[in-house]
């Protein structure tokens, strides 16, 4: 028997790769021991391939990608057809991070785990979507329990932050909760459910507005009630074995809350002629048990799956006389008994479906970017039928990354979705039932004009365009002329240079400050519209009314040169009360503070005829990402020609030399401000065609 053993085996007889970054590749050459020739190799994990070199050797190949925390999977070296006669050859290995820091800089989060546990999955998957550099150490590997050693910590889970260690299985808990806002309940236990059932139950959210539901399978429905409430569905069809879920509710901003959803899906019910139960929570065991429900769906026969640790589990143990084991497999009267029988049972069992590689670029291809969560088991299916659909260039965009999160938002900015997401230009598909819908109706080249669940949305707004559109609106006509006035009175007043320059820069900071303001209410209401066709149109409606408006004051004051003959400007009593704030402002006792008074109110009147620049600019600005950043951009290209102006009077420049310069270029000012109308008027269309 020894020298049996000793025949059938792999040289070196196993592979710990060690720790890599996710996106890693690595190669191994294997030298296969038995009696005859490898017939077939069968890798038991996706992230595995392999390729005979000849007839006892090959080379296996590890790709990390989509990874994260410890994987452990085996390749299996059979010498007949049957796999009776086998050779194991185990694959372990770490992916550390998948946001590694620079060269010699300490990662932003460092997380040391011991065992595989729930707490120890939930922390892996929170640092890895930080969009922080990251390190996620295992400490049962010697050397990184020696630096968790040097740390002076000793627990089964350690978060380092900003040089502060949080240790404690309890502790890291309540720093990821803790993130933003919480639900109440913050976890839901199913238990052991009968696959095809649905659940529903309301959860209370708190910490801001919920701008998006983002659910990690694409089982959950969420609907958004009034006072946070949220209707959580749980639709139980087609899954199988432990489901550790979660809903992400993303409020305004960068705040978010979690939802944990757990329960066992059994399978379909009834007599099982194919059964699994296992113990414990290990990386492999999702991909075995969808492994077990699709052989079972493809011979057509009832099947059962369960958690040992589990009542449901427990009984069927008991009940069987299942010895104490980490995996069982039954199938119709073999049995198999161990984690690596029901592995090589389950991989002889496996049909052979590889997922196509993505085919060669296509100018003419229609671009699909593909939305989803790697644990989502029925994305990959689903991936390889889009991969071979003729016309389709398939991008694959992992929601376990902040940055594709923070896409798909603006994007699809609705507060519930489905997952997985197409996207096809600025239109989506939400669902899986919904891409396989379209999927069967013919999706490809004519799918750039389908517009199920649309939300369109213009393309990014360009920092240069938001500093031009703020510099126009800075010289508008209507802000410029209160620039001249504000001159020429304080000329009048008489006050000392340090005094006038004092003032100045208040009124300067009193008009960014209210200007600002108004624009982060606007931002506000926006964002508390749908997004849409219709306001998009509706907006490069007013543009290009707006355009046409602006070119004709220019050809009437070229040919006339009478203001009163103007349309886009100030009505007259608002210029009065712009000139009656200044001169109550300026002429107050209180010399700075009226400058602040003067600021906020002239800002409010100009609104009315420079908020014609400023409303459509929003629009385009509300759903960036960085739209506050945009917005104070704006603001301080706003007010440079007021304070240019100011700077110019008291270096010496008469009012009326100002004014003249403003009648000389009136003009020029309405044409640019035509050109702007047209430029935001294309990237509104941009969002419509």
């Amino acid at each position: 028997m020894l020298i049996l053993l000793f025949l059938l085996q792999c040289e070196p007889v196993d592979w710990d790769a060690g720790e890599h970054p996710g996106g890693a590749r690595l190669t191994i050459d294997v030298t296969v021991r038995g009696d005859g020739a490898v017939q077939r190799a069968i890798p038991t994990c996706r992230c595995l391939s392999v390729e005979m070199l000849d007839d006892r050797r090959a080379r296996v190949t590890l790709e990390t990608l989509a990874l994260r925390g410890p994987v452990e999977g085996a390749v299996i070296f059979a010498f007949d057809e049957r796999g009776d006669r086998t050779v194991t050859f185990p694959v372990r290995f770490d992916v550390f991070t998948t946001k590694p820091p620079e060269r010699g800089a300490a990662p932003e989060l460092l997380l040391y785990y011991r065992g595989w546990s729930w707490d120890a999955q939930r922390a892996v998957d929170w640092v890895a979507i930080q969009g922080r550099t990251h390190e996620m150490r295992n400490t049962e590997r010697p050397a990184n329990a020696g630096r968790l050693r040097a740390l002076g910590c000793d627990a089964d889970l350690v978060l380092v932050e900003g040089g502060r260690a949080i240790v404690g299985v309890d502790a890291v808990r309540a720093r990821i909760d803790g993130l933003a806002g919480s639900v109440d309940p913050p976890s839901w236990d199913l238990g052991e459910v009968v696959a095809g059932r649905t659940f529903t139950r309301d959860v209370r959210v708190s910490g801001g507005k919920i701008r998006a539901s983002i659910p990690t399978c694409p089982c959950f429905r969420t609907e958004t009630r009034d006072g946070g409430v949220v209707r959580v569905h749980v639709d139980t069809a087609g899954l199988v074995g432990a489901q550790d879920k979660a809903i992400d509710f993303v409020f305004e901003g960068e705040g978010r809350a979690r939802l944990v959803v757990r329960f066992d899906a059994a399978g379909p019910g009834g007599e099982p002629v194919v059964e699994l139960l296992y113990s414990g929570r290990r990386p492999e065991w999702p991909v075995l048990t969808q492994d077990v429900a699709a052989y079972a769906r493809s011979r057509r026969v009832p099947f059962a799956v369960r958690m040992l640790e589990r009542p449901g589990g427990a009984r069927r143990a008991a009940e069987l006389g299942i010895p104490r084991t980490d995996a069982w497999l039954r199938d119709g009267d073999r049995v198999f008994v161990g984690a690596q029988a029901v592995h090589r049972a389950m991989a002889e069992r496996r049909p052979a479906a590889p997922v196509p590689p993505e085919p060669a670029r296509d100018p003419g291809a229609v671009e699909v970017r593909f939305f989803y969560f790697a644990s989502c088991p029925s994305c990959a299916p689903l991936i390889a039928k889009l991969r071979a659909r003729p016309g389709l260039r398939v991008e694959l965009l992992e929601l376990d990354r902040v940055e594709n999160i923070r896409e798909l938002l603006r994007i699809c900015d609705g507060t519930d979705m489905r997952l997985p997401v197409a996207v096809i230009g600025r239109r989506y598909v939400a669902g899986i039932d919904a891409i396989e819908r379209q999927l069967a109706a013919g999706i490809g080249a004519e799918l750039a004009g389908v517009r199920p669940a649309t939300v369109a949305t213009p393309p990014a707004l360009p920092v240069s365009a938001v500093l031009v559109a703020g510099l126009i609106d800075g010289v508008n006509p209507c802000a410029f002329v209160t620039a001249v006035f504000l001159v020429g009175f304080l000329a009048f007043v008489k006050r000392a240079p340090g005094e006038i320059l004092a003032a100045g820069a208040a009124y300067v900071a009193a008009v960014y400050a209210t200007y600002y303001l108004v624009g982060l209410g606007a931002l506000a209401a926006l964002r508390a519209i749908p997004a849409g066709p219709w306001l998009y149109g509706a907006t490069a409606a007013l543009v290009a009314v707006l355009a046409a408006v602006s070119v004709r004051d220019a050809i009437v004051y070229a040919r006339t040169r009478d203001a009163a003959r103007v349309w886009l400007q100030l009505p007259l009593g608002l210029k009065k009360r712009i000139h009656g704030a200044v001169r109550a402002g300026f002429g107050a006792t209180g010399f700075i503070g009226g400058a602040i008074a003067a600021g906020f109110v002239v800002t409010l009147f100009e609104t009315v005829c420079t908020g014609q620049i400023y409303l459509p600019t929003l629009v385009l600005m509300a759903r960036e990402e960085g739209r506050h950043g945009l917005l104070a951009l704006y603001n301080g290209a706003f007010v440079a020609p007021l304070a240019a102006v100011l700077a110019l009077s008291i270096a010496g420049v008469r009012s009326e030399r100002l004014a003249r310069f403003s009648e000389r270029h009136v003009v020029a000012a309405k044409l640019l401000m035509a050109g702007l109308y047209a430029g935001l008027g294309v990237y509104l269309l941009v969002a419509i065609l």
